[in-house]
């Protein structure tokens, strides 16, 4: 802040400067002028009476009396340099501090990342099941963040023709039941908390068979997106986005050889955009 405060001071310093000189030279062009035109200006017992006619007055036009820009051009040119320097290198200086004031606040921000997605234990292989995916959320950076509003929704959408694998047929922008959020607003939480949110299917109705059935066919794919709106320290506005997708995998039931299964089926990070993103 102080450095900036000296360049504004310096950049009218450096125009008050140049504005001044030609008036200054102009002064002492008229003093001189004055002293010669006067006869008694040698003299300093010489006294004089100026004797005009009654009813006659002097006039004077613009064109006898001196201006200042008389000498501007060349007042300018020897002694004004320094001065413009002056000022350029006082509007350098603020631009160089406002970059790094910039990148101070973009090293120091926080932020809200999606660590991962767990899926139920149990798979969509039968109906009357309630499927959700659960999103690791953390918060990293070096202060806080204040959560404005985190809303998530699961549901069952249709399927973007010609697109291998299966793309979900989504609006442009996410869209969700409700503009109140999952937890209280203006919650403020450290660098390095760690939470999840859950994002059951909506209305936490169980699947039904004909809605296992075009899952499987591929004619419908579920979704699970969300959106976490927040504030870093500097009271800046940021978001983050994120979007999966369940995909069905004929052989969950390979294993390695620990008996870890292979590429199970469950949730995957989608990159649709404008639902996969963050600022």
């Amino acid at each position: 802040m102080l450095l900036i405060r000296l360049t504004i001071l310096g950049v009218f310093v450096g125009i008050a400067s140049a504005q001044n000189l030609p008036a200054n030279r102009s002064k002492q062009d008229n003093h001189a002028q004055s002293q010669t035109n006067n006869p008694c200006s040698a003299a300093p017992l010489c006294h004089y009476v100026q004797i005009q006619p009654i009813g006659e007055k002097e006039q004077s036009t613009s064109k006898d009396q001196p201006h200042d820009w008389d000498h501007w051009e060349e007042a300018f040119w020897p002694a004004t340099w320094s001065n413009w320097a002056l000022a350029v290198l006082a509007l350098w200086a603020g631009y160089m501090a406002w970059k790094a004031i910039r990148f101070q606040k973009a090293t120091d921000r926080a932020w809200i990342t999606v660590k991962g997605i767990f899926n139920l234990s149990q798979p969509i292989d039968s109906p009357g099941y309630v499927p959700s995916a659960i999103y690791d959320i953390e918060v990293t950076g070096n202060p806080p963040v204040r959560i404005i509003r985190e809303r998530f929704r699961c549901r069952i959408v249709p399927v973007i023709p010609g697109t291998n694998p299966a793309q979900p047929l989504l609006e442009k922008t996410q869209t969700f039941k409700s503009e109140e959020g999952i937890f209280p607003r203006g919650s403020v939480n450290p660098s390095g908390y760690r939470y999840q949110i859950p994002a059951p299917l909506e209305y936490g109705k169980p699947l039904t068979p004909e809605e296992l059935i075009d899952l499987r066919n591929g004619k419908k794919i579920l979704c699970a997106y969300g959106c976490i709106e927040y504030q870093d320290a500097f009271r800046h506005p940021h978001y983050t986005r994120v979007c999966s997708v369940y995909r069905f995998y004929m052989g969950e039931g390979m294993t390695d050889r620990d008996g870890k299964k292979i590429d199970p089926s469950g949730f995957r990070v989608s990159l649709t955009k404008g639902y996969n993103d963050y600022t």
